[in-house]
């Protein structure tokens, strides 16, 4: 999942590519709201965030892993 969220981070792969690594990723986290947390993360946790989250950050937030200081 981690290698997933890494393309999509860097913009690789085509827009049929990413779309379809999102639902993957969507699917087996169980988030629904993963295209926010990934492109509009400000969206997701409802206010400003002060720098851009990591691939690994990302994966840990749709897992529930995060820390509550940043989430």
């Amino acid at each position: 999942m981690l290698e997933m969220l890494e393309l999509i981070c860097q913009a690789k792969g085509s827009e049929f590519q990413v779309e379809y690594w999102v639902q993957c990723l969507r699917a087996n986290t169980g988030d629904e709201r993963l295209s926010d947390l990934i492109f509009w993360p400000d969206e997701y946790f409802g206010r400003p965030i002060e720098r851009e989250l990591s691939a690994k950050e990302i994966l840990d937030v749709a897992l529930g892993r995060a820390q509550s200081s940043e989430a």
